[in-house]
């Protein structure tokens, strides 16, 4: 089977993924855009592989007005529908990019981005990239939503499901630059970099509760059940969901645990950190 790339993998999907993608914790997108302030009371903001542009507009809410945001995404279907879910926010726009080779200028940007994007990228382009756009004193944050199957036996069902249906995938992993499937450790990259300086973590747990017919939204606008879709068929992925819920949901929902982590580091000062 061939994997479609990054930048077309959610092509069809960007009205449903928009609606039943996760969201973020108030505290998280708080969180960074405190990287932003940090730097100066106004300057610009990219967010890489913005999709629908979901945290674009959280950290749009949380900026002050003098920032501007640009979302960064290849997928025309999914800036379109980005563009349309944002146009009461007129500091935002949105243009059509790659995270290895980002539309800024250099030292122009306060704050990078990435939230659950980053897994998709090039990493050693986008890292180099990022350090030749940041302005000094500027920082990347990298934000990813992390499934808790270890917290939730529905959530560890779930998993054995998609392993067994999308047979190079293991939970833990996402979808990589190379149409496989990796696990990735930021912190260790950043820390490895000297562009940048020692990066931080922080972590927050929440959850999602959904009715039936949500989850099954939710798990068709992932790429992951897309694949096991295209190897088998959607009937059998249905199948497989519809078992799930029978045996996991309560009251007519499930809840859906998740991890969500940032890692954010500045940029280094000349001659490194």
């Amino acid at each position: 089977m061939t994997t479609a790339a990054p930048g077309t993998a959610y092509d069809g999907l960007a009205p449903l993924y928009d609606r039943r993608r996760p969201s973020y914790p108030a505290e998280t997108v708080r969180a960074v855009a405190s990287l932003a302030k940090a730097v100066a009371p106004s300057g610009s903001v990219l967010d890489v592989g913005c999709g629908t542009g979901i945290f674009t507009r959280l950290l749009a809410a949380e900026l002050p007005d003098a920032f501007s945001i640009t979302g960064v995404e290849p997928s025309a279907d999914m800036r379109a529908t980005a563009a349309a879910r944002s146009e009461a926010s007129p500091r935002i726009r949105f243009v059509a990019g790659h995270a290895e080779a980002l539309p800024a200028r250099t030292q122009s940007i306060a704050l990078v981005t990435a939230a659950t994007a980053a897994h998709w990228f090039d990493r050693p382009p986008f890292y180099a990239e990022v350090a030749r756009v940041l302005a000094p004193g500027g920082s990347i944050g990298l934000v990813q939503n992390e499934r808790r199957w270890w917290d939730s036996s529905g959530l560890a069902e779930y998993e054995t499901i998609l392993e067994s249906l999308v047979p190079d995938y293991r939970r833990g992993s996402h979808p990589d630059a190379n149409g496989g499937f990796s696990v990735s450790d930021f912190a260790a990259e950043l820390s490895a970099n000297a562009s940048f300086a020692a990066p931080v973590s922080r972590t927050w747990n929440w959850e999602m509760r959904f009715d039936r017919d949500a989850f099954v939204e939710f798990s068709l606008s992932s790429s992951i059940v897309q694949r096991a879709i295209a190897r088998t068929s959607r009937d059998t992925v249905r199948r497989a969901l519809d078992g799930l819920l029978d045996r996991h949901s309560e009251n007519g929902s499930v809840a859906v645990q998740y991890r969500t982590k940032v890692v954010a580091a500045a940029r280094a000062d000349v001659g490194g950190h």
